[in-house]
């Protein structure tokens, strides 16, 4: 029953995978990224996709992996997808539309809350660098939560509408 919606879902997150993981530009996997604030590059090793920095403050070499996963935003932005969206009675399929429309909103939400709490403070460089990351995060989250959601809805509505179509043929008329 579900093995299309399976390997639709199979090629958008490896589409996604290429899109984080994958340097089109030098052909070649990329695992990892420094972070950090970075006070001089070294244009000679750096690629258009790559820059490589040679001295700054905080610089760090993290997995790719650990950008992916930040358990606060996914708990805030799914929390009140849940919340805002679950109710015991209507239609699954238009539950799952009104959920991916307030995941979006909850991404919106997040990235904004990140902002206040980041720009309220006392302004530098790193500040700014992590508060970038937490909001596009954020965005991230909400807009990925949703495509999920609409596609499970639009899978049940394709259902629904060949249930529909076996039940209730439409006989043209001819004239």
């Amino acid at each position: 029953m579900f093995r299309a919606l399976r390997f639709r879902f199979g090629i958008m997150f490896f589409l996604i995978f290429l899109a984080f993981f994958f340097d089109f530009m030098n052909g070649e996997f990329r695992w990892y990224h420094q972070t950090g604030i970075c006070q001089e590059v070294d244009y000679q090793a750096s690629t258009p996709s790559v820059t490589k920095c040679v001295s700054g403050q905080n610089l760090h070499t993290i997995s790719k992996f650990e950008i992916l996963f930040d358990l606060p935003t996914l708990m805030f932005v799914w929390g009140i997808t849940f919340l805002g969206s679950y109710f015991k009675s209507g239609s699954l399929i238009n539950k799952l539309e009104r959920a991916s429309h307030l995941s979006k909103d909850a991404g919106e939400l997040a990235a904004t809350v990140g902002a206040v709490l980041t720009f309220a403070g006392v302004f530098h460089e790193a500040a700014m660098a992590g508060a970038f990351r937490y909001i596009f995060y954020a965005y991230f989250v909400g807009h990925l939560t949703a495509i999920i959601l609409i596609t499970f809805a639009n899978y049940l509505r394709s259902k629904e509408e060949d249930n529909t179509q076996i039940h209730n043929p439409t006989v043209p008329s001819s004239i």
